[in-house]
């Protein structure tokens, strides 16, 4: 009975610690180009402002990371102003934006943090396979006829041409003196004994 006892308090704190391990797993965004094509996906991670209700917060993560996302694929918009009156900084203003279309993009996990009231969304598009980018990009590049021209100068044949005919034989070199005969070689005959 103390065995059974035993070997069930070794499954449950093994399980217990796996779980746990599992659950702080750290989400990081790949973003940088080379990464991103080792791994095969973009990922970013959203984190909403704190002292939010779970829902509100999970939503508002999600929403960050597709900002996040669309401003990686389709790039950002930014917009300034910066007044100067007699040599001194009076104002400065920036603004931002960013438009587009998220597609293909999928939870790859989320956190709710009830101690602090902010969740936590990572999202990830991935580059290959099916439901990537490319399977995005290019029917969308196929359909307004985007794809490069073809244009190779050299085609070859699939069939080479076979010439029979041959050449005449040469009369006369460029230097006056007559062509030379091989030797062992009957010259042709026309026609005449």
């Amino acid at each position: 009975m103390k065995t059974v006892f035993k070997m069930s308090m070794f499954w449950l704190g093994t399980l217990l610690l796996v779980t746990g391990a599992w659950a702080a797993e750290e989400w990081q965004s790949i973003t940088d180009p080379v990464k991103v094509f080792e791994e095969g996906y973009v990922q970013v991670v959203g984190v909403s402002e704190e002292g939010q209700s779970r829902f509100k917060a999970m939503r508002a993560a999600t929403v960050v990371a597709q900002r996040d996302l669309l401003e990686i694929l389709e790039g950002l918009r930014l917009y300034g102003e910066t007044t100067v009156r007699d040599g001194m900084l009076q104002s400065d203003n920036i603004r931002t934006s960013v438009e587009g279309m998220v597609r293909g993009a999928m939870k790859c996990g989320e956190k709710y943090h009830d101690s602090r009231g902010y969740a936590e969304v990572c999202m990830r598009v991935h580059i290959r396979g099916k439901g990537g980018m490319y399977d995005v990009i290019l029917p969308l590049i196929q359909e307004q006829k985007l794809m490069p021209k073809d244009t190779s100068y050299y085609r070859p044949k699939l069939i080479p041409k076979v010439v029979t005919e041959t050449a005449p034989a040469p009369t006369q070199r460029e230097g006056g003196t007559p062509p030379v005969k091989p030797p062992g070689r009957r010259p042709l005959r026309s026609g005449r004994p």
